[in-house]
């Protein structure tokens, strides 16, 4: 029972699309959405006429704010966080309103970038309290013990040692991306067109 090929299918095309290219709402800006927004129920009829509008604009814009992500990161990653600063993210990303201003994505990238960051220093903390626990252990079975290198880590090269890790992930997430060309991206396209009909 395909989907009929009109304006509610367009719509669900085009959110899907978007999102398959920026889940966690740190790419598009408002007014990217805003200049998409125009072929919402439109997609339905380019597909019929071949005609390639619609994703040719998205993945123009998409490529442009890739590059300006690649730089933000390495900025926001080059010192440490303020965790002395109380704040709350939000990650319900599909309620997640776009921002309007570069100030507004630098920010969104920072606290982002904080709260995995964060998450990393929290495993290195639990893996050195840890090993009092995995030292006794092993003193009472009359084993050797080998402290990890993380164990052995000042709290000032745990937020190091965790800011490293969440630039080793992006540094390996682009890399990635930059071997994508275009035919790969619409791939994406065509896989939600098939999925929604």
């Amino acid at each position: 029972s395909p989907a009929d090929m009109d304006d509610a299918f367009s719509i669900a095309v085009y959110e899907d699309f978007i999102n398959a290219l920026d889940p966690l709402k740190r790419y598009f800006i408002a007014s990217d959405i805003e200049e998409f927004s125009k072929y919402r129920t439109s997609i339905d009829d380019q597909i019929k006429t071949k005609d390639l509008s619609f994703f040719n604009t998205v993945y123009k814009r998409f490529t442009k704010r890739m590059e300006e992500g690649k730089e933000r990161y390495k900025k926001v990653l080059e010192k440490p966080f303020d965790y002395t600063l109380s704040e709350t993210i939000n990650v319900d990303y599909d309620n997640l309103e776009y921002v309007t201003t570069e100030a507004e994505m630098k920010d969104r990238w920072r606290q982002q970038l904080k709260f995995s960051t964060l998450s990393n220093y929290y495993d290195l903390v639990e893996e050195k309290e840890n090993a009092a626990k995995v030292k006794k252990e092993a003193e009472d079975k009359g084993e050797a013990y080998e402290p990890s290198e993380n164990a052995t880590l000042s709290a000032t090269e745990m937020e190091e040692k965790s800011r490293n890790q969440t630039k080793t992930s992006l540094d390996e997430y682009f890399e990635f991306t930059d071997d994508l060309e275009r035919k790969d991206y619409f791939a994406t396209f065509l896989t939600t067109i098939v999925e929604e009909f």
